[in-house]
């Protein structure tokens, strides 16, 4: 695995981000980690509002169950859970929600949940994004031309990549053009 670590310069805002080059083992695949300072405190924000909503909600059902008549049916219970974690879906996966049930096991007398933070994901790696191409075999076309005199001509020329990818192909320090065009006489 080959890591390169790169720290630019934005032209347009003027900010500073890191990226981090890596090359799989068997290099058919390269991810390219970037860390922008901006997106960080935009992605803290949000998953700062996600979770106090999350918390919130929980705290809500709790109190729920804690009144004389409350909801306390554990179908009804899981299912008000999977519907506040459909809302929050950034955040609910890095918590665990354990029930409480009573002496017959058909109703919920507390519910409780603990923050556990899963790597890699937003809330533990704020600002960073991965952008991945797979390195395929670009296409070639050859194509044959036969002269009068006997020999012929063959051209081969590799597929030219998209106009978009030139920024990755520069940021990878990849050559956009490797094939580029042979001429053969034989």
């Amino acid at each position: 695995m080959y890591i390169r670590r790169v720290s630019t310069r934005s032209k347009i805002s003027g900010e500073s981000y890191f990226t981090h080059k890596v090359l799989s083992a068997d290099t058919n695949e390269v991810r390219l980690y970037c860390h922008s300072p901006g997106r960080e405190q935009k992605e803290v924000a949000i998953v700062a509002r996600l979770t106090r909503r999350f918390e919130e909600g929980l705290a809500k059902l709790c109190q729920s169950i804690a009144k004389p008549r409350g909801e306390r049916r554990l179908v009804k219970i899981t299912e008000r859970v999977g519907r506040l974690k459909q809302k929050c879906r950034g955040v609910a996966q890095h918590y665990r929600i354990e029930y409480q049930m009573d002496d017959a096991g058909k109703k919920i007398t507390a519910l409780t949940w603990t923050k556990q933070p899963i790597s890699g994901t937003q809330m533990s790696d704020p600002g960073v994004y991965c952008l991945r191409n797979i390195l395929r075999v670009q296409r070639r076309v050859t194509r044959s031309f036969k002269m009068r005199a006997g020999p012929s001509l063959t051209v081969r020329k590799a597929s030219q990549p998209e106009a978009e990818l030139a920024p990755l192909y520069t940021a990878l320090a990849l050559d956009p053009n490797p094939g580029g065009t042979k001429k053969l006489i034989i």
